[in-house]
This record gives C-alpha cells, structure tokens and sequence, in this order.
C-alpha cells in the first residue's frame, strides 16, 4: 500500500474511532445525567415528604394542646356549675331565713300566726331515722354522731363523699365531729330542692354555741340504691 493511501486508511479509522468514544462518552454522559435527574426528584420528593412529616407534628402538637385545653375548660365549668348551684342554695336558705324572720317579727305574729312547716331538730331529740329521705338521713347521721358511732355517720354520705373526707385520717374526721357536737344545739331544714330524680340539695341552718345568727349550709344528697345518702362537699 502506498504511504499515502496507508495514511488516508489510518485517518479513517482514527476519525471513526473518536466517533465511537464520543458516542460512548455520550451514552455515559446521558446515563449520568439521568441518574443524576433521578436522584434530584427523589431529593425533592423527600424535601415535599419531610415538609409535610413536620406539618403533621405541628399540628399533633396543637392538637394535644387543645385537648388539654378543653379538658381544663371542662373542669373550670364543673366546678363553676357546682359553686353557681351552691351559691343558689345558699340564696334559697337566706331568703328562707329573712322570710321567717320576718314572718317571726310581733306584728306578723299578731296577723298571721303560722306553723313552720320545715323540720328542727334539737340535740336531745334527734333519733335514727333510715335513709328513706334527705331529711331522714341528716337526723340519722347526727344521731349516729351523738352517739359516737362514727361508722354508723360515716353511712350517711356517699362513697364519694366518703373518700373526700378521708383524705384526713379518719381520727382527724372523728375529733372534728366532736368538736362540732360539743357547739351544736340544733338544725333546721330551711329549704328543699330538687335538682333531679336521685339528687336533691337541702338548706339547712345550724345553730351553734356562741353564734348570734345560724350557719347557713346548703348540702347535696344523691339517691343510692334506694337511700339518700350525703353527696360530695365539693
């Protein structure tokens, strides 16, 4: 082969050689960039995906939040309803009271002698009296205190009630009793109403030693298996 023919045929196969490795180059350049392509999706998926993961505990989190909350708001409005019924109570007998004061006074006495028609009771009269009603359950439950039967008292309330009380050692409950049977001369239920089938709120006056004027309390009962039984103080 002559020289330059050798050259030309060399030429050719250089130039068809470097289109094969531009091609190669080429197809691996390509394969890169679309893993390269693929990969930046999945960086960005990810991205979307932890974006939205992090939403999520933000809004678990205030969720908890006003779970919590709620339950407080719960718990402020119970405990409002119950002071709100209390305070209603504590009306009731101090209307009660000023009516009987009043109705007590000589000139309603000259014009109108009525009968109070609301039970007293006095120390030495009290009796047991069952748990077929509120009432009955108050003078049984200080019968029971006057006659140093603090199991026999303690019977009267509810079990709730109960377990309020002995957050004291029982002694303490037992000496308080004590302590406020050597002051007590007598009770009388100025008021009555009922808030439903099985609870029902007694207004009641407590006439103390030393006290010009009665403690006025109004106290709750709930109907338990048939019996009245002193609720919760709360």
């Amino acid at each position: 082969m002559r020289p330059r023919a050798f050259v030309l045929a060399l030429a050719v196969v250089t130039a068809l050689a470097g289109v094969a490795w531009q091609r190669n180059t080429l197809a691996h350049l390509r394969a890169e960039n679309r893993k390269l392509h693929s990969e930046s999706e999945l960086m960005a998926r990810l991205k979307r995906e932890n974006s939205i993961v992090e939403q999520l505990r933000l809004e678990n989190r205030e969720l908890a939040k006003l779970r919590e909350e709620t339950h407080d708001l719960h718990k402020l409005r119970n405990e409002v309803r119950q002071l709100r019924d209390q305070v209603q109570g504590l009306a009731g007998v101090r209307a009660e009271n000023t009516r009987l004061r009043s109705s007590g006074s000589p000139s309603a006495t000259k014009n109108t002698p009525t009968a109070d028609p609301r039970p007293s009771f006095t120390l030495d009269a009290l009796s047991f009296a069952g748990y077929a009603t509120p009432e009955a359950t108050l003078q049984t439950m200080f019968w029971a205190a006057r006659q140093g039967d603090f199991d026999g008292a303690m019977k009267c309330f509810s079990e709730e009630a109960r377990k309020e009380m002995v957050e004291d050692s029982p002694e303490d409950v037992r000496r308080g009793m004590e302590e406020m049977l050597k002051r007590f001369k007598g009770l009388r239920i100025a008021a009555r109403r009922v808030i439903s089938a099985d609870e029902i709120q007694l207004g009641i006056q407590l006439s103390i030693e030393g006290n010009d004027t009665p403690d006025e309390q109004a106290v709750r009962f709930k109907l338990v298996g048939g019996e009245w039984r002193l609720g919760s103080m709360k």
